[in-house]
């Protein structure tokens, strides 16, 4: 049934009635069905370009041979072009074409219609920048395949990891090279890397410390305070020195004051340990103490 309150929506055409001009013939045609699908179809338009220009990222809608249909404003800004100038480029005017990961992408993007990756980016005045692609096809009004290309600049993300590189070599320089004796435990409380001074501190190559139990090197009945000063390193990040016992690979018993330190190695925490040898420290107390004695004995005969 018809509702009296439903707006409906006609064509009509009138035309005068033949033999009788004073007459006309009104012919009406219901469109509602087409004006509802029409407005459907405005409606999903003005979400889509919404969307399409609230998007931070570059977006870009690509055909099958490269041209460009529509860029958004962040595109234009990512690029330094115009409207007009960013369709003329086209996409592979807008990539490095002799960066091999654009020539795979290229490829990719030809026989599958997308591509997902990271290329070399290139704007109107030629500066290259590293930037991130996912993108998706489907079909247009017309039928015709296109792919929308959503770019990232990630130059700042790329710049902070070769920062992190760059760090952590030159702490491995500095580790390696140091006349202390270091070594690094991981969350699990395996070494994960020594230096050469803590690797004679023990008599072991460095090699064969590598990825052994921490508990490995000191004596039984010292193991309930490294498990203990371990977990306090790792939990509230800093701790005092403890002085304690390391085993050799002879067996032999050495002297040692640990100076622990929560570092951040890349996206990791780990606990690097500073192993002081007290050998010689209590060697010296040693005498001192002979010495006191000897000097008490003095007084006593004296």
């Amino acid at each position: 049934s018809r509702s009296p309150t439903r707006q409906r929506w006609f064509t009509m055409s009138a035309s005068p009635m033949r033999g009788d001009i004073d007459k006309v013939v009104i012919i009406h045609t219901e469109a509602t069905e087409r004006e509802r699908s029409e407005q459907q179809a405005r409606a999903s338009e003005q979400l889509f370009r919404s969307l399409f220009e609230a998007n931070l990222d570059a977006v870009l809608l690509v055909t099958p041979d490269g041209g460009v249909l529509t860029a958004n404003s962040a595109a234009l800004k990512m690029f330094g072009f115009s409207d007009a100038e960013l369709r003329s480029r086209g996409w592979y005017g807008l990539v490095d074409t002799s960066d091999p990961r654009a020539i795979a992408g290229s490829k990719q993007y030809r026989a599958a219609g997308m591509f997902s990756g990271e290329v070399t980016g290139v704007d109107k005045a030629g500066r290259k920048f590293p930037v991130e692609v996912s993108s998706s096809a489907f079909s247009g009004w017309d039928g015709e395949r296109v792919t929308s290309f959503i770019v990232r600049d990630v130059s700042k993300r790329v710049q902070f990891e070769e920062q992190l590189i760059a760090s952590r070599r030159r702490y491995m320089a500095l580790f390696r090279d140091a006349t202390d004796a270091i070594a690094i435990g991981n969350q699990e409380g395996r070494l994960e890397e020594v230096n050469a001074r803590f690797a004679a501190l023990l008599g072991y190559d460095e090699a064969e410390l590598r990825g052994i139990s921490i508990e490995r090197i000191h004596p039984a009945e010292e193991l309930p305070r490294i498990r203990e000063h371990f977990g306090l390193i790792l939990s509230a990040g800093t701790v005092g020195p403890l002085e304690t016992q390391v085993l050799r690979k002879d067996g032999r018993r050495v002297d040692v004051e640990i100076r622990p330190t929560l570092v951040q190695l890349g996206d990791r925490e780990v606990a690097q340990g500073v192993f002081i040898d007290l050998t010689e420290r209590r060697h010296q107390e040693q005498q001192r103490i002979e010495q006191e004695r000897q000097q008490r004995n003095a007084l006593v005969r004296e």
